[in-house]
């Protein structure tokens, strides 16, 4: 792994975050925690994300890349950029991983740059965390069912990151377009959580209903999930703009 020096820039691989516990969701998790209660404090500067699509009319939503700065005070005091790419097609056509990323921090007493290092892994383990805090404060205490609607790389990273931050998940139920994408993914969570069943159920209404902590994680480019197979005890957790076939008014929750 690349060791730093003053007045240079470390550089770090994938396989560098990996070997400094990029894999586990602890870390990201007391990260995310504080980042929010700095984001709570006001102790942050996040400006407007730039998004740049080559395509913008007739391109698909998950086709773009978009530039991400921030800074974080308090006793984290780093300024940084993440550059995020995304083809909805990568998996499919290029067999490749949808997104793709770069982060740079920089020192915001001199604005030199430290640090350049791999970014996705960060990037979908960052998410899965915001999931899991989220699931600490919103969802039923001690939720039992949990179920992933799109079961990619980011279908993963959820899945793993909730079952290690919550020892009273029993159930996994998965749906995907592609069965054996699923497939595949119910063998790989069971091989690590053997206690946990996991289920690929053949519609996602079937998923979406059997949920106390419901997560969607798909590139669709339209509404899929009708509100009336969620019910108010449920978690809802979404990382797409399309999930709902019609809107959800205040009126309808009184």
């Amino acid at each position: 792994m690349s060791t730093i020096q003053e007045n240079s820039i470390l550089y770090l691989s994938k396989q560098d975050v990996i070997d400094l516990g990029g894999l586990s969701s602890e870390p990201y998790v007391k990260a995310v925690t504080r980042a929010l209660m700095l984001h709570a404090k006001h102790d942050i500067v996040q400006p407007l994300k730039p998004y740049l699509r080559i395509n913008e009319e007739n391109g698909h939503i998950a086709d773009r890349i978009i530039a991400m700065p921030a800074y974080v005070g308090g006793d984290v005091s780093i300024s940084g950029l993440k550059w995020i790419g995304s083809k909805h097609d990568n998996p499919a056509k290029r067999n490749k991983e949808r997104a793709s990323a770069l982060i740079i921090l920089n020192d915001p007493e001199s604005n030199y740059p430290l640090a350049v290092m791999e970014g996705s892994l960060i990037s979908g383990m960052r998410t899965a965390a915001v999931t899991a805090i989220g699931a600490k404060y919103l969802a039923k205490e001690s939720f039992r069912s949990v179920s992933i609607i799109g079961c990619g790389v980011i279908a993963k990273m959820q899945i793993t990151s909730l079952l290690e931050q919550f020892d009273s998940i029993q159930t996994i139920q998965l749906f995907d377009l592609n069965i054996e994408t699923a497939q595949q993914l119910a063998a790989q969570i069971s091989e690590r959580f053997s206690k946990v069943e996991v289920r690929v159920e053949d519609s996602s209404e079937q998923a979406v209903r059997k949920a106390e902590v419901l997560v969607t994680a798909t590139v669709a480019s339209s509404p899929h999930i009708p509100f009336e197979w969620i019910s108010k005890e449920r978690l809802l957790v979404t990382y797409q703009l399309w999930t709902c076939i019609r809107t959800y008014s205040l009126k309808q929750t009184k």
